[in-house]
């Protein structure tokens, strides 16, 4: 409408209309004015109410949400509850069980032990209540002795006529003029002397007071669980068992092990040999600053030993050196030594790495071994321990051979090799007393052929300390 009116206000006001029709258009834009107002009054009290209303929604959409959450958390803590009380039901419906399987073991250790049938069908309660009417008269009749003639068998398997003397169900002793002695059952009420002969001396006397009705003396016994099942005496375990048991690999264990312990004695035999000659040097040096070559070369003529070589070789040398070079009497020394020393640090390296691959070949059987066992299980289960045990014990005994190895070769070969170490720095020492001694006999003779010198500067070379000293060992590296 207005759209309407302003082309024909303007038209009016352009073409000058007269009075009344600006009267009219006065009019006219009041009454859309208050049209206008009126509508804007409308919107605004329907806009107001539908804030209202959009303020109730949200305030009953929160009371409902407020009380789905209170309802979610009645269901956690009932749920929680819930949970508890299915644990608590299942830890009892467990306990139930196993209390079942123990009543049931029980029931059959008595079924087993009085010799009564129990059918599938048959409630824990009857059976229960067979086995204590069975087990009270078995009770009081276990409390004294019983004498019957019967058949047993001695250690050597032959089978005697005798007596046999039975206290209840838990101990049993043999006599006959072959053999007395406890018994051991061998199952189907056959019974054996056990090879161990204990009770020999005490099988007579119970026999006789089992028949006068005397109370029974004290007695050693063999006791069992039984008559019915049979029973084996453990057997000793010997090396050559333990070797089996380690297989292959325990066997080349064992050997390396002698190996390293024939090579130990070898290399301590040769250490001990060329310790010999220790108080050369001294004796040697005193001669030679005495200016007793003949009595030094003697001294080392006839002894045996690296340190009495190398002083030989030192002497030799010293007489074609010119003025006792010290330099060329270090390498002669270096040179001697270096062929002393091979017998000397001989083995000492094959006795190491034994130490160290003995651990390595217990690893190995310890692995072969569980394969074996894990072959036996894939094949057969784990129904029979026995067939396990083979493996098994591969496993362990290869790895205790590997220590049992290992750990001395470790310690014998360190201790030889100090021991080596000292040989060669006494023949070190040796030759370095020696080539001091040479040395300052020359420097003595030289000062005599040419008179006092002002230039000397009185310096010693016996007095050298020891860093100034240069090592063999380092002479003989060049």
């Amino acid at each position: 409408m207005i759209s309407l009116l302003l082309p024909a206000a303007l038209s009016a006001l352009l073409l000058g209309p007269p009075a009344h029709a600006e009267d009219a258009l006065e009019q006219a834009y009041q009454r859309e004015v208050a049209f206008l107002l009126a509508e804007k009054e409308a919107l605004t009290r329907r806009r107001a109410e539908v804030s209202k209303e959009r303020a109730e929604r949200v305030r009953a959409a929160e009371r409902e949400l407020d009380g789905l959450q209170g309802r979610l958390l009645g269901l956690e803590r009932r749920a929680s509850q819930l949970e508890a009380e299915l644990r608590e039901r299942e830890e009892a419906r467990q306990a139930a069980l196993d209390r079942e399987e123990l009543l049931r073991s029980t029931i059959a250790q008595a079924a087993e032990a009085a010799s009564l049938e129990v059918a599938e069908a048959t409630p824990p309660e009857d059976t229960l209540s067979s086995a204590f009417a069975w087990a009270l008269p078995a009770l009081s009749a276990d409390r004294s002795l019983q004498v019957s003639p019967a058949t047993f068998f001695l250690a050597s398997g032959e089978a005697v006529e005798g007596e046999v003397v039975r206290l209840g169900r838990v101990a049993a002793w043999g006599v006959s003029p072959q053999g007395s002695g406890s018994l051991m059952p061998l199952g189907e009420g056959r019974f054996g002397l056990r090879a161990a002969g204990d009770g020999a001396l005490s099988a007579p006397a119970l026999a006789a007071a089992a028949a006068g009705g005397a109370p029974p003396p004290r007695a050693e016994a063999f006791v069992v669980e039984g008559f019915e099942a049979a029973m084996a005496e453990r057997k000793e375990t010997t090396l050559q068992d333990t070797l089996d048991a380690g297989g292959l690999v325990g066997y080349v264990i064992l050997g390396l092990g002698i190996v390293a312990g024939a090579l130990t004695a070898a290399r301590a035999l040769t250490l001990s040999l060329a310790r010999r000659g220790a108080a050369l040097g001294d004796t040697v040096a005193a001669a030679v600053l005495a200016g007793d070559l003949s009595g030094a070369r003697a001294a080392v003529a006839t002894a045996a030993g690296p340190t009495a070589r190398v002083l030989r070789d030192l002497l030799t040398g010293a007489e074609r050196t010119a003025s006792g070079d010290r330099d060329a009497l270090q390498d002669l020394a270096a040179e001697s030594i270096l062929r002393v020393q091979p017998p000397i640090v001989r083995f000492g390296a094959a006795i190491l790495v034994i130490a160290a691959v003995a651990p390595l070949l217990g690893l190995l059987g310890t692995v072969t071994g569980m394969i074996s066992t894990f072959d036996i299980i894939t094949e057969y289960g784990t129904g029979d321990p026995k067939m396990l045990s083979g493996g098994i014990s591969e496993a362990l005994v290869t790895t205790e051979f590997g220590l049992i190895v290992a750990i001395p070769c470790v310690l014998l070969g360190n201790l030889t090799r100090s021991w080596a170490d000292g040989v060669l720095g006494q023949i070190e020492q040796a030759a370095l007393q020696v080539i001091n001694a040479v040395a300052l006999t020359a420097e003595r003779a030289s000062d005599e052929r040419d008179g006092p010198d002002d230039d000397d500067d009185g310096d010693d070379p016996s007095a050298l300390d020891a860093e100034e000293r240069p090592s063999l060992h380092a002479v003989a590296a060049r």
